[in-house]
């Protein structure tokens, strides 16, 4: 498995700390249910290393008007900050899926600027399933890792903003 960062932008004149932060959108199970399943706890986890409290929800592609559910969320839970990530791209060969690409915007509430945005591809060749769950937490650990890097997240431990190679 592997996490490549194809684009992305950062504003720099951020001045704000993330420290609550609710995530609308995950991993597509057509990619992995085990990932899907476990890319919430995974970026909850990481992002918790830098201080950082996370509710994750992940609307059902046939679900009704979810901007609704996004604004409930947002009056119940008081995020600064919202990262919506949206899979864009899903690549398949015989009928198995093995990338996607997921644009991902972290957005600041108070302000509704956006302050990081980035496209980002999970990919790999293995078909089993135990490597597809390990993308779920090298998926989550490079958005924290770049997010951190840039400067967005202040509160990270060093081992965070480590170079990553893939």
């Amino acid at each position: 498995m592997a996490v490549a960062i194809d684009q992305e932008v950062v504003d720099h004149d951020y001045q704000g700390a993330p420290k609550r932060i609710l995530v609308f959108g995950t991993l597509d199970s057509g990619f992995s249910n085990a990932a899907a399943d476990l890319f919430p706890g995974a970026l909850q986890g990481a992002l918790a290393q830098c201080g950082v409290q996370t509710e994750v929800y992940a609307p059902n592609h046939l679900q009704l008007n979810p901007e609704d559910r996004l604004r409930s969320m947002i009056a119940r839970f008081k995020p600064d900050t919202v990262l919506l990530i949206h899979q864009s791209v899903q690549a398949s060969m015989n009928g198995q899926v093995h990338s996607g690409t997921y644009t991902l915007t972290l957005k600041d509430i108070a302000t509704k600027h956006d302050i990081w945005s980035a496209i980002m591809r999970l990919s790999g060749p293995s078909d089993l399933i135990e490597d597809r769950s390990k993308g779920a937490s090298m998926f989550a650990d490079r958005i924290v890792n770049r997010l951190a890097t840039e400067g967005v997240l202040k509160a990270c431990p060093a081992a965070i903003t480590a170079p990553r190679s893939s």
